[in-house]
């Protein structure tokens, strides 16, 4: 059977026994195990042969609710929660995946020591400030003397920099359903603790609005809150997590 017949005929058997939002998570979480599938070298009709019929696989899913449409995974507990040195390690590598852009300019600039002392700690310190002082840099990222690269493509680069920086983990797990590449390779990924489906609104709140834009505002003391807001919480929870409803969890 075909990644499409399957999921057609588990949504039929499920249709008006769950919530809406319930069914759009199932489906996407079965979509999920047939691309995983698909990565590993299987063919759909062997993955829905190991999955069995959708009807069956239906029913299991309908005897975790007996007494009513109200899913039981809405509650936090049934989460496998993510470490938080997972969330740590996670956080350090996609702040360097974020950085690369910036790293490039660097490198093609007639002085990379100005932007790798002057730029990097700037937006370490505060991620939105820089954009109001790039300007005064322009003058000092002059193209090498043998290359023809124009004053305006210098700026360009440097807008692309900055919006990449701001962008990378809104448009990455959006992209990735939930995940960043630090995410990915630490095998946890971005829930709704309602378990509700986890929409490119959600995600935008989480991290550009909960991650960078408030980050900004405060000169990341939002960092240092949800740092140890995390220490002492049982979900790992942070100010992002809480703005956007969402909590980090293992990844299966």
């Amino acid at each position: 059977m075909k990644k499409s017949e399957f999921l057609r005929e588990l949504k039929y058997n499920l249709m008006g026994k769950v919530s809406d939002e319930e069914l759009e998570n199932i489906i996407m979480d079965y979509d999920e195990i047939f691309e995983s599938g698909k990565a590993d070298g299987k063919a759909e009709d062997e993955i829905s042969d190991m999955l069995g019929s959708p009807a069956l696989v239906a029913k299991a899913i309908l005897d975790e609710y007996p007494n009513n449409n109200t899913s039981k995974m809405g509650d936090e507990n049934t989460y496998s929660v993510a470490p938080l040195g997972k969330r740590v390690v996670a956080f350090i590598i996609d702040s360097v995946l974020s950085l690369i852009p910036l790293v490039l300019l660097s490198i093609i600039g007639e002085r990379p020591r100005l932007v790798l002392f002057s730029v990097f700690p700037m937006m370490i310190y505060n991620p939105i400030i820089p954009v109001f002082l790039m300007f005064s840099f322009f003058n000092y990222i002059r193209p090498q003397p043998h290359v023809v690269y124009p004053h305006t493509e210098s700026i360009v680069l440097v807008l692309a920099g900055f919006v990449f920086f701001w962008l990378y983990g809104t448009l990455v797990m959006i992209m990735m359903r939930g995940r960043t590449i630090g995410m990915r390779l630490m095998g946890i990924k971005v829930v709704k603790k309602d378990r509700s489906a986890l929409k490119p609104l959600d995600i935008a709140v989480r991290q550009f609005i909960g991650k960078v834009l408030l980050a900004g505002l405060t000169w990341n003391i939002s960092y240092i809150v949800s740092f140890f807001w995390a220490v002492f919480s049982k979900t790992n929870n942070t100010v992002h997590d809480k703005l956007a409803g969402t909590m980090v969890v293992e990844d299966r």
